[in-house]
């Protein structure tokens, strides 16, 4: 009997974790030069974090975490709308189709697995 109950368990574990690992994506994207991103607006870091998550729930889109490197791109160019700043964020969200990727008009976006 405990051999059994000590199966399900390691069972269920595996079965757990793999559900938990396909559940969630990362998204990554830059921010734009000339602050021409119409959900940021000037402000630290931080607080260009809490929009961009504002704007991708707004979107409709299940934020689980988010994160930023300031310093992601070592060189940047310096024309509006296609060159990124060095800001690059990244979020964990719920599963998406790469259509609703393309309606978000993101600079450089990618989706991977989560990490």
């Amino acid at each position: 009997m405990r051999n059994i109950i000590l199966i399900l368990l390691t069972l269920s574990a595996i079965l757990f974790r793999c559900s938990k690992t396909n559940s969630c994506q990362e998204l990554s994207f830059d921010e734009r030069q000339c602050g021409s991103d119409s959900f940021l607006s000037a402000g630290s870091d931080d607080e260009k974090l809490v929009q961009a998550r504002d704007y991708l729930q707004a979107q409709g889109i299940d934020v689980i975490a988010s994160d930023y490197d300031p310093n992601f791109h070592d060189a940047v160019c310096q024309s509006c709308d296609v060159c990124p700043t060095s800001l690059r964020f990244f979020f964990e969200v719920k599963p998406l189709e790469a259509s609703d990727l393309n309606d978000l008009d993101l600079l450089n976006a990618e989706i991977g697995s989560c990490p």
